[in-house]
């Protein structure tokens, strides 16, 4: 697998579900970029899934969101271990 996968959900998805050999077991740093606009948009399950693939013991997910909504405070709590908040003002 490569060193670095960059991907929408779907077809991310796509490749778990239909491409031989392709998994995320060795993913260690996980980017989910403007995760409030995917919850918004209903892909939860779809991230939840991702989420459960990637199944490295030490991986870190980032959650990047303009917004703090009660979604992505729901994800962060199904998806993430000690999870922090960074805000910029």
């Amino acid at each position: 697998m490569p060193d670095l996968v960059v991907s929408t959900t779907g077809r991310l998805l796509d490749h778990l579900h239909n491409t031989k050999g392709f998994t995320l077991e060795g993913v260690e740093v996980l980017v989910l970029d403007e995760a409030d606009k995917l919850l918004e948009m209903g892909f939860k399950d779809e991230l939840m899934e991702i989420i459960k693939s990637c199944t490295h013991p030490n991986r870190q997910t980032l959650m990047v969101s303009a917004t703090l909504n009660q979604d992505i405070k729901e994800l962060a709590k199904l998806a993430l271990k000690q999870p922090l908040q960074f805000t910029v003002s």
